[in-house]
């Protein structure tokens, strides 16, 4: 199943220079009237894990609400213009605006 994860990213993406480059897992566009950003991350999660968004709050799981205050990041997000949330949560770097959301794997 851990294979799933690196569907589309090299084991070791590299950059022109040799170094690290960002391995993008998930980026789509959302409408955040229409959909709360933190669902919206929810939903990013599940796909990359080929799961359900229910699945990922199992006893055994890490869930997003004890990592992140989710209403918070409802709230900034459908009330601000221009503005980027940016977060880890397990092995993903995950940055939000009101418009687009980005899953990479660190």
């Amino acid at each position: 199943m851990a294979a799933d994860l690196f569907i589309g990213c090299p084991p070791f993406p590299l950059g022109m220079d040799g170094l690290s480059q960002e391995c993008v897992a998930v980026r789509r566009t959302y409408d955040s009237t229409a959909t709360n950003p933190s669902i919206a991350v929810l939903e990013a999660l599940a796909d990359i894990k080929n799961k359900r968004p229910e699945e990922l709050s199992g006893p055994n799981q890490p869930r997003l609400y004890d990592k992140v205050d989710t209403d918070a990041l409802d709230q900034l997000l459908t009330d601000s213009e221009d503005l980027t949330v940016s977060f880890q949560f397990e092995q993903y770097r995950i940055r939000v605006t009101e418009r687009e959301l980005t899953v990479t794997l660190e």
